[in-house]
């Protein structure tokens, strides 16, 4: 497998009712294509009047092949001169396996004329891999990285062994955020082809890393967490620790029937009821989504792409707090530990924006497969 990305800015003008089909052609020229993946940006339209605009995308065999698949269609709507509008989406027609004609159409209702101008960027392979990362295609600035990002451990990369032990977890976020665990009985296990065929850490029997130089966020400040794990109860990641250690500070956790979020500092969970227990119980990997808005707000929160809702729990009460944080078990005087694997923790700050998560989300999917 390996990389291609394309690249081309479309403009395509409509009127009416009456679909327009801008291009009809073979795109690709690869095999690949099965594998592609297609980020859509919509740059601007000119619209006029009221009503709906699509922009389709269909595929088919060849150009002589007289019905042509939806693979996907972006609804432009009345959006304005300068929209942001973004989306991906792969080929995944089963009943048209080596699809290569791609072509991009646009449907409306809307009176008089209008114009939309989009790009097209594509990836296969390899590359759908390495550009949808947080460091890469996931920044919706184009400057290269997700906007705000802290912190990125990823069990495939900057990993430090002892034997078969962790001692270090180098962050890749470019912050220096590094985890390290001085003592050998509390390192996690590396564990190859654990997750969709990537390593992850087995932090099973009370084992833990921790940063002593920082806290990632402030008390009170807005942040959100996203991770990839497998067959874990207990806290995966505590961003700042409670001083005196009393009670949990700022930690993303999950239990077997509910998933447990202290956003800044409280004496009640926010539960979220039944979270765990659908992944938990076939001990399939899973990822997850805690967004943090502020002081006084619940954290909203995403497992497996969909939205959970916050049954309990009271608004946050801030805490003198140490510069620390710890991936794997929470502060306070019996500590949760995390019994499981993780793959991956991302950490950034403030609250990420739908469009970022979903991105995340997608790389997530293709990378480790969850």
């Amino acid at each position: 497998m390996h990389s291609v990305r394309l690249t081309d800015w479309i403009t395509i003008r409509g009127s009416g009712t009456t679909p327009v089909v801008q291009s009809e052609e073979d795109w690709l020229r690869a095999p690949e294509y099965a594998d592609a993946v297609f980020w859509v940006e919509v740059t601007e339209v000119t619209n006029p009047g009221s009503g709906t605009v699509a922009l389709r995308f269909e595929t088919a065999p060849a150009p002589f092949e007289s019905l042509f698949v939806t693979l996907d269609s972006v609804d432009v709507l009345t959006v304005g001169p300068a929209p942001v509008l973004r989306k991906a989406f792969m080929n995944q027609v089963v009943k048209v396996p080596l699809a290569r004609l791609l072509r991009w159409k646009l449907v409306g209702s809307a009176a008089g004329t209008w114009d939309v101008t989009f790009r097209v960027h594509v990836t296969f392979g390899e590359g759908v891999r390495s550009a949808m990362s947080p460091r890469s295609a996931l920044d919706s600035t184009g400057a290269g990285t997700q906007p705000g990002l802290l912190l990125w451990l990823r069990a495939d990369q900057g990993v430090v062994l002892s034997g078969s032990n962790v001692t270090d977890w180098l962050d890749q976020s470019g912050n220096g955020n590094h985890v390290t665990q001085a003592v050998a009985g509390s390192r996690p296990v590396l564990v190859n082809n654990a997750v969709g065929g990537r390593p992850a850490l087995d932090f099973s029997g009370s084992k833990f890393m921790q940063n002593t130089l920082t806290s990632l966020v402030a008390g009170g400040a807005a942040y959100s967490v996203l991770c990839v794990a497998k067959n874990g109860n207990g806290t995966l990641l505590s961003l700042r620790l409670a001083s005196p250690p009393a009670t949990t500070y700022s930690a993303s956790m999950f239990f077997l029937a509910n998933t447990y979020v202290y956003s800044d500092s409280s004496v009640v969970n926010e539960t979220v009821d039944n979270t765990l227990a659908e992944t938990q119980s076939a001990s399939a990997a899973f990822k997850s989504c805690h967004r943090y808005e502020g002081a006084g707000q619940f954290a909203k929160i995403t497992l497996n792409t969909t939205p959970r809702t916050i049954t309990g729990g009271l608004l946050r009460q801030r805490r003198p707090a140490r510069r620390a944080f710890r991936v794997g078990v929470n502060t306070q005087t019996v500590p949760e530990y995390w019994n499981g694997l993780i793959a991956e923790v991302i950490v950034v700050r403030g609250a990420i924006s739908d469009l970022d998560r979903q991105r995340i989300e997608l790389y997530q999917r293709n990378y480790f497969g969850v």
